[in-house]
């Protein structure tokens, strides 16, 4: 299965995007009931996914804090802001653990448990230029 990306971007030093489209899903995230029902109220105990809460971001092997969050819609991506600019070019990790049960996309497709590490390479971005990640690391669980 493939996994989210995760991409900064300059001028943004304080920003991390989490690209879904690469793992087949199309946000937002929610996590269902235990039975997997769909439709209102029936969200699962965790209800909308949070970067801040469910993804542990690491810079050189430092944890950051999320503070804000926003999902993009056209783009399909997370942006999660971090309290201060980052090393672009640092070492960076994103790791997420599969709750149970775990979040869903729109078609009710599962976002498994993953650990992504950064690659550096200039690449394109919607909007501007970026430095692109997605270098598996990792299973997670």
């Amino acid at each position: 299965m493939s996994k989210p990306q995760a991409v900064t971007n300059a001028p943004y030093t304080a920003r991390v995007q989490l690209q879904l489209t690469p793992a087949g899903l199309t946000g937002p995230l929610v996590q269902f009931g235990p039975t997997g029902a769909t439709g209102t109220g029936a969200t699962g105990p965790l209800g909308a996914f949070d970067p801040r809460r469910d993804l542990e971001i690491y810079v050189d092997g430092s944890l950051i804090d999320v503070l804000t969050f926003s999902f993009d819609t056209d783009n399909n991506r997370y942006l999660m802001f971090a309290d201060k600019a980052i090393d672009l070019q640092g070492v960076i990790q994103v790791v997420h653990r599969m709750p149970s049960p775990p979040f869903a996309d729109t078609s009710s497709s599962t976002l498994s448990g993953f650990a992504i590490q950064a690659s550096f390479s200039v690449s394109g971005d919607p909007g501007g230029w970026g430095i692109r990640w997605g270098q598996d690391w990792g299973t997670g669980a």
